[in-house]
């Protein structure tokens, strides 16, 4: 290959690649923003373009040209634009993008495809080591397309307007006469946009019965609905999602298991993940959950055996700062310390022991519902 056509095509990719990972990037940076994905994206782009300078230089035949590959770029002869021009006027070639995603996946292909294309021009010039490079560039782009999806999701489903104000839970209470799908049907009355399915003591057979009941409550009043620990339960019975503690399934297995059992569906199966330690907050966000559960933000009768583990404030407002996720305070939580939530910036609290123990549980879930989104302006 001519030196000045080896140049010109190097140029022409490193701008394709750029140019993609730019406009992902800022995606992330601006529209849903994400600041891990973000970085890392930065970090290829900047990346690639750092080693194919380092292999121009590095190499006697191009090294002459390596700080003036610009003078090598043929804009004005470059037929590229006029090709895509002609597709339009086809109407083989769409415009504009039906959708984000369909954005994101179209900057994606722009950049794997100069990838490879410089992974093929530099081993035809016998750079092994740059054209190993570039493949490996290649499949980190792959690899981060993947996330971008799921994170696209996890926007797309509006998490942010889901997660506020009261996070319902049932509780059966049959002292009250009142049984999980009663408590389901309450707490849907009181205004909860997310209702979760909580009882550690039923059987599969039990709790499915429930679940599908509730499931289809709760998607006739547009509430979302949760499961507690089953992810089995969940997907069988319809529900929108399932809430992991640290003992259960890693997010991994529980998204394949969604995935295969969803097949094409486009309905998008919710992982949350309780949360009692920053590590445990870091790996949740690593590994690609929805929301995190934070707690025992306070002492609690629900679960006293945990509560030496009683984490305050600290926690949350550590999370808060560090990672961009949407979270859900619980533990303990009444209504004379919901304030204390408030002020130091939570939007949604988890509140079993003081609604489920009130003479009037729909009032009591109702004023601390309404409370919340009254603070947080909603």
């Amino acid at each position: 290959m001519e030196t000045a056509v080896f140049l010109r095509l190097a140029d022409a990719n490193l701008n394709r690649i750029s140019e993609g990972l730019r406009a992902v990037e800022d995606y992330f940076r601006f529209v849903c923003p994400h600041e891990e994905v973000a970085k890392r994206l930065k970090a290829l782009r900047q990346g690639v373009r750092r080693s194919a300078g380092d292999a121009l230089r590095r190499s006697t035949r191009f090294e002459a040209f390596a700080e003036d590959i610009l003078a090598f770029r043929d804009a004005a002869g470059d037929f590229g634009p006029q090709m895509s021009d002609a597709l339009i006027s086809e109407g083989s070639y769409a415009p504009a993008y039906a959708t984000d995603r369909e954005m994101l996946s179209a900057n994606f292909k722009r950049v794997q495809e100069g990838l490879r294309s410089l992974e093929e021009a530099t081993r035809c010039e016998g750079m092994v080591e740059w054209s190993r490079f570039f493949e490996r560039s290649r499949y980190e782009s792959y690899h981060l397309e993947k996330e971008v999806v799921s994170i696209l999701s996890r926007c797309a489903l509006d998490l942010d307007e889901r997660l506020v104000g009261l996070y319902g839970m049932t509780a059966a209470r049959p002292d009250k006469g009142l049984t999980h799908v009663r408590m389901g049907e309450i707490l849907i009355s009181a205004g909860v946009r997310v209702l979760q399915y909580r009882d550690k003591d039923a059987d599969a057979r039990q709790a499915l019965e429930s679940c599908r009941i509730l499931a289809e409550k709760c998607r006739a009043a547009g509430v979302w609905f949760i499961v507690n620990d089953r992810p089995d339960i969940a997907l069988l019975s319809g529900a929108d999602g399932v809430h992991l503690g640290q003992e259960d399934l890693p997010i991994k297995e529980v998204r394949d298991m969604a995935s295969r059992y969803l097949g094409a569906s486009s309905r998008r199966f919710v992982i949350g993940v309780s949360t009692h330690n920053i590590e445990q907050v870091e790996q949740a966000v690593r590994e690609g959950a929805d929301y995190i559960g934070v707690g025992p933000i306070f002492q609690t009768r629900t679960k006293p055996n945990i509560n030496d583990s009683v984490v305050g404030t600290a926690l949350f407002a550590e999370a808060k700062r560090r990672f961009d996720i949407p979270m859900v305070c619980i533990g303990g939580i009444c209504p004379t310390n919901v304030s204390v939530l408030l002020d130091a910036g939570a939007r949604c609290l988890a509140v079993i022991d003081a609604v489920v123990s009130a003479d009037d549980i729909e009032n009591a879930a109702a004023e601390i519902h309404k409370k919340i989104l009254t603070r947080i302006n909603l």
